[in-house]
Order: structure tokens, then sequence, then C-alpha cells
């Protein structure tokens, strides 16, 4: 979700699975179902109709379960809002990859982590959730920025994201390290990788995309 990160995500698995597993042959490479799924009531705010999109993710859930999927990954931060109700509606694990990206920064000894999301996600508070419950505060853009960022996901989705881009959410994130005490920078959102290198920041960042890849193959290494 939504297709360019989805084809993103399947490419990064590959390229995992052949440099940290030594995958050559076909059958050496995890088997993967890759489910793109054209989602109503979804936008790059977010959700727009909560409703829809949950009816929608409960039929893809158990589709991918009823094809033989072992196990469930999204990449995707904002439709773990409805973690619970997908998990329910399937036998099948689903990774979380709020809690997988979470886990890791909560590691280390920060106090105030900066978070970059979709504007739902900002807005329900999905990372300040599990961040909040370490000790950390959790800073965030502001509702004239997050709109702003809104529009700069829309043209990811859309394949036209310039240099200019760039540039600005380059910016938002150094508002979040320079003005607002950010010891790190969580990307929760997985259009905004496109956008980014997290190599340019002065923090460590934490790629939820590439987190939740990473940790996709080792699970389905069996590690």
């Amino acid at each position: 979700m939504g297709p360019a990160v989805s084809a993103d995500f399947q490419k990064t698995l590959i390229e995992i699975a052949q440099e940290k597993y030594g995958a050559v042959q076909d059958t050496d490479f995890p088997r993967i179902w890759h489910f793109s799924m054209g989602m109503e009531g979804f936008d790059e705010t977010g959700i727009s109709d909560e409703a829809k999109v949950l009816d929608q993710l409960i039929h893809g859930v158990r589709d991918l379960e009823r094809v033989g999927a072992d196990f469930i990954v999204i990449p995707c931060n904002t439709v773990h809002h409805f973690y619970r109700e997908m998990s329910a509606a399937v036998e099948v694990p689903i990774l979380n990859i709020l809690e997988l990206t979470a886990a890791r920064v909560t590691h280390s000894n920060y106090q105030t982590v900066g978070v970059l999301s979709s504007e739902t996600t900002n807005r329900l508070g999905l990372y300040d959730k599990a961040l909040d419950a370490k000790g950390l505060k959790v800073s965030k853009l502001g509702v004239v920025r997050q709109q702003v960022l809104n529009g700069l996901v829309a043209k990811v989705m859309a394949g036209t994201q310039d240099v200019d881009d760039k540039h600005l959410a380059e910016e938002f994130a150094n508002t979040l390290i320079r003005s607002c005490g950010a010891e790190a920078l969580i990307i929760g959102c997985t259009e905004i990788p496109f956008l980014l290198d997290c190599a340019r920041f002065s923090v460590p960042v934490y790629d939820s995309l590439a987190i939740l890849a990473e940790e996709t193959i080792k699970f389905a290494y069996g590690e």
C-alpha cells in the first residue's frame, strides 16, 4: 500500500535475502504473495472512511490467508490503526510495523523522538502510544506543515516527486530535530523514504519500511 511502495518493498525483500541469506536459486527465496490492493476510503492524508477501509483490510488479510500465506505484512503504518481487527480475522500472524519500529527506538536512551507520518497516523497518535509507554516524548509536525507533507506524499504516490520536494521534506525533518529537540527520527509513513536520504541527518533515523523488510525476511527464514 500503495503500488509504488509495495513494489519497492518486495524488491527490498529480495535484496535482503540475497545479501544476508545468500539466496541465489529461486528456491532459496521465501515464497511471496504480493497483493497490491486499490484501497477505497484512503488517500495521501491516510484514512478518510474508516468503515470502508476496515472492511477491505479484513477481506484482504483473509484472501492472503486463503491462498496459503504463513504470515502477513502490510507496508503501511496508518492501516495498523486496525491491527487488532485484522489479527482477529485470521489465524496467521500479522507483523506489526508500528511495534517493530518502536521496539528499535526504545532500545536506546532517547528522551525525545520525532515522527514524520501521514496525517491520520499523526492525528491518532499511533506512535505516541508505543513511545509514551517507554517514557519518550514525541515531536510531530503541526497542522500547516503536515498539510504540505500530505501533498508531497501524493506526489510520491503519483511518481512525480522532484528535488524541491525532497528538500522540503528534509526541511521538515530538520525542524523536528533542530527546533523540537528530537534525538532520533522515525519515518512513520512508507511513502516518505522516497523523499529523504536518511544518511543526511545528524541523528539516527528509523525507517519503518526498511525495518519491516528486515523483520519480514528474518521471520520468513525462521529467525
